[in-house]
Order: structure tokens, then sequence, then C-alpha cells
């Protein structure tokens, strides 16, 4: 009696030994699931401010180095140029100031280098454009109007527009794109997209072709919908999608709370999914004219293709693939989209 009672709890403890093993084994698949997520969301974060940066630090250079302000005759409205500048130079130094919490030391460093070198620059060219004027004794004599005075009147509509040049391309680097459309054929040309942030939101059945290499990608609430995109320099982001193909290039992917869908795909970094049900990946087979000249301007590489190495948050198993992706077979797959 006593010796099955002695068994009994050996076996006991040994269960309690097993469970306590595998609840600490489970434990550590989700600690590094978690890190690897949060390091995710990090690179992201730091890649999304470092494009947002650049951007807006290569408009106001162009500005810089242009002649806009060489063809604006009077001092007022060179002023507001400078000032457009100036509050572009504010919006670079929020964005850093917003940003220093997730940022490496040497990376605001850098960046507020870049800012004050700005600051710089724009000083003096305001103090070039528009030198103080030395004290002088007035003149009784009439001023006489030159022919340049009176065409100036005749020029305000386009040096109004050289001064607001660089605040119209700040306001039109935001997002372009389509939303709330039923039933349609859209498209966008590259002059349209390249170098803009895309955004679609709320299609209902539209077959979407964008050609042109854009800086980020944003689906928004899209059923059955087929969307063609050409080469993204950064992030395509899909969220809340059902029923549709997507068929695109890109650094990297993140999918969201989306389903039945499937991805025709070109991805340097990697695809990412969260809280999606039946989606599937095949390799991105789209073409269309000047497409190369869109993959150079983007700067993926045509040679690295991570279309099926896919990484699902919700599925803590390193043993198991996740039941919420599949690859399409090649005898399933599209291959010609006209």
């Amino acid at each position: 009696m006593a010796y099955v009672e002695e068994t009994s709890v050996k076996k006991a403890e040994m269960a309690e030994r097993l469970q306590r093993r595998e609840d600490e084994r489970l434990q550590g698949v989700h600690s590094r699931k978690t890190a690897r997520h949060e390091a995710v969301i990090a690179e992201e974060t730091v890649d999304h401010f470092r494009g947002d940066f650049d951007r807006l630090q290569g408009i106001i250079e162009a500005a810089l180095a242009g002649a806009a302000v060489d063809r604006l005759t009077s001092a007022d409205q060179k002023a507001k140029y400078f000032d457009d500048l100036s509050v572009s130079i504010d919006q670079l130094q929020r964005l850093l100031t917003d940003s220093v919490q997730f940022l490496p030391a040497f990376s605001v460093e850098k960046a507020q280098d870049v800012i004050n070198q700005l600051k710089v620059s724009v000083d003096g060219r305001r103090s070039a454009a528009l030198p103080k004027k030395k004290f002088a004794f007035r003149s009784d004599k009439k001023k006489v109007s030159t022919k340049a005075e009176v065409d100036d009147g005749d020029q305000v509509d386009s040096q109004k527009g050289d001064a607001q040049r660089i605040k119209t391309k700040i306001s039109t680097i935001a997002a372009c794109g389509f939303s709330q459309v039923t039933g349609e054929d859209l498209m966008k040309s590259r002059e349209d997209i390249s170098g803009r942030d895309l955004s679609l939101s709320s299609l209902v059945n539209c077959n979407v072709r964008l050609n042109g290499s854009p800086i980020a990608f944003h689906a928004n609430n899209l059923v059955n919908c087929k969307v063609f995109c050409g080469p993204i320099s950064g992030s395509a982001f899909v969220d809340s999608c059902r029923g549709c193909v997507f068929v695109l290039a890109c650094q990297q992917l993140r999918v969201h709370s989306t389903t039945e869908t499937e991805f025709y795909l070109h991805v340097t970094s990697r695809a990412i999914i969260e809280d999606c049900k039946e989606v599937a990946f095949a390799p991105f087979n789209w073409t269309y004219d000047e497409i190369e000249t869109d993959y150079k301007e983007s700067g993926l590489d045509r040679t690295r293709n991570n279309w099926n190495d896919i990484d699902d948050f919700n599925w803590l198993s390193s043993d198991v693939l996740s039941p919420n992706w599949t690859l399409i077979e090649e005898k399933n797959r599209v291959t010609s989209w006209d």
C-alpha cells in the first residue's frame, strides 16, 4: 500500500515537472515572439522617421539650391518665400523632437546637425536676397517708374506661385489615392504617384492600377478588389481587407485583420501578418512600361525576393507552420493580368 502511494506521488511530481517545463517553454517562445515583434515595430518606426526626415530635408535643400527666389521682384514675396522655408524647418524640428524617444543618440545628433545647417543656409540666403537697408537722407525727387516695375504687376501670379512652391510640395507629398469608390477601374500614372504616399480606402469591387514608384502604400477596408502597384521604396500596409488580390513590390509588407486575400509579392525584407485568416502568397509577376525605371527609382533589389517567408505574429509555435496563410501552388497562380 505504501509502495502504491509512493509511486502515485512520484508520478504526480513527474507530471508537475513536465507541465512546468512545458509552461516555461511556451513562455520562452512567447517572450521571443514578443521581443521580435517589438524589435520589428521599433525598426519600422525608425525607418519611417528616416524616410519622412530625408524627404522633407530634400525638399528644403532643393528649394535652397533653386533659382525660384531670384525670379521674385518684391521684398514681400521674397520674405514670404523664406518664411515658408523656415516653417518647413520647424516641421523638421518637430518631427525630430517627437521621435527622440525611439531614435539612437547618434541619429538624433546627426539629424539635429542637419536642421542647424539648414537654418544657417536659409539665414544666409535670406540676408543675400533681402539686405538690410542702409540709413540715408530722404530725397524729394520723385521716383520714375521703369519698364520692369510696370511689368511687375503683370507677373504677380507667376511670382506668387514661386513663393508658394515649397509650401505646396510639403503638403502634396502626403497621401494620394482613392477612397469610397464602388465598381470602377481606377488608375494613377508615374507622374501621379512617384515619390508620394499612396492611400486606398473603402473600395468595393474595384480594379486599381498604380504605375510608378511610391514611397509607401496603405490599403484599408477594401472588399473584392484587385490592386496592382509598382515598386514601393518603403513599406506596404494592408488592413481590414477581404476577398482581394494585391500584386505589389515593396521593401516590407505588413498585413492586419485581413481575410481571403491573395498577395503576388516581391518583398526584399519580410512579410508580416497579424490577425489574418486565409491569406495566400505567390511571387510578383506583373509588368508594365517603364517598370525597370521604377525599380531603379525605388532602390529595391530585383534579385532578392522573400515572398514565401511569412511571419505570423499570432502563431507562437516554431515547429508547426501557421494555418493562417498558405503558398499558392504554381498550377493555381494567375500568369497573365491583361
